[in-house]
């Protein structure tokens, strides 16, 4: 086996918190789109230094016809820029990087929603996170706004919680 330095980021994350957690079941539909997923992303500075950083993501499932249930849950990580110099700019950690690394607190929070309905617990499929992010345009985010907003080293924090980006069907 070979061996190598293992490339850091330039953040570390501080906690992942959960936002909400929604499950119903569902008479099994007749719909050929149904079993689709819904995934949301934005971030944001949470307490105005640029240093620590939100980053939320939601994900839901609708019934299908081998797993009949409605499931969806939001979460946000927080995390910290660990090192003067980034090996990663802000931008680029925020939208896949991030992402990347809260989808198994997603996965683990649909599983465990779906556990014990009849069906049985529903295991997301694996994500392309680059393909799933493309669409996603980082200057709509809350933390882009913000640093517009104040271009110095304090950045005034936004009481709306709701950004501009599109829900991703």
């Amino acid at each position: 086996m070979t061996q190598k330095e293992t490339p850091l980021s330039g953040y570390a994350i501080l906690e992942v918190q959960t936002i909400s957690q929604e499950m119903h079941v569902k008479p099994r539909p007749e719909d050929e789109n149904a079993g689709q997923m819904s995934f949301s992303w934005d971030w944001r500075f949470p307490d105005g230094t640029r240093d620590v950083f939100d980053v939320m993501i939601s994900l839901g499932i609708t019934a299908s016809q081998s797993h009949p249930v409605d499931a969806s849950t939001a979460i946000v990580g927080r995390f910290q820029q660990a090192h003067p110099d980034t090996a990663l700019k802000l931008e680029d950690f925020v939208k896949l990087q991030a992402v990347a690394i809260l989808l198994p607190y997603v996965r683990q929070h649909i599983a465990a929603l779906t556990q014990f309905t009849r069906f049985g617990p529903y295991h997301l499929p694996t994500l392309n996170v680059a393909k799933l992010m493309g669409d996603f345009d980082p200057s709509l985010a809350g933390g882009a706004k913000q640093l517009r907003e104040s271009p110095g080293a304090e950045v005034v924090t936004s009481d709306s919680s709701e950004s501009e980006q599109p829900e991703r069907q």
